[in-house]
């Protein structure tokens, strides 16, 4: 974000767009967390982590939509706690053909 824009004496402050930021999008992060976490209480911990790595990374946002930049950060909290999608299959590997390779 632009310093400017956050300057002291600016009409808004930067916790004043934090709190709007917080209330417009509260529900998108937990909904987008709670996808990917079968368990409600985990879900909005990881919500709560998801807003307050915003809060200290709040210089990275740039304008525009801050939906992309939420749900990397959400992204990032749900891998670091290793919870894999529920809606993400399971991969496994099963060989084409049982070939022997040759020189």
């Amino acid at each position: 974000m632009s310093a400017d824009l956050f300057a002291p004496g600016a009409k808004n402050s930067i916790m004043e767009y934090f709190e709007d930021l917080y209330r417009a999008h509260q529900g998108f992060v937990y909904g987008y967390i709670r996808k990917r976490v079968d368990d409600p209480q985990l879900a909005e911990e990881f919500a709560s982590e998801t807003w307050l790595r915003a809060w200290r990374r709040r210089d990275t946002l740039t304008y525009g939509d801050p939906r992309p930049w939420l749900a990397t950060i959400a992204r990032n909290i749900v891998i670091d706690h290793g919870i894999a999608s529920k809606r993400r299959p399971e991969m496994s590997y099963y060989p084409l053909y049982d070939v022997e390779l040759t020189d």
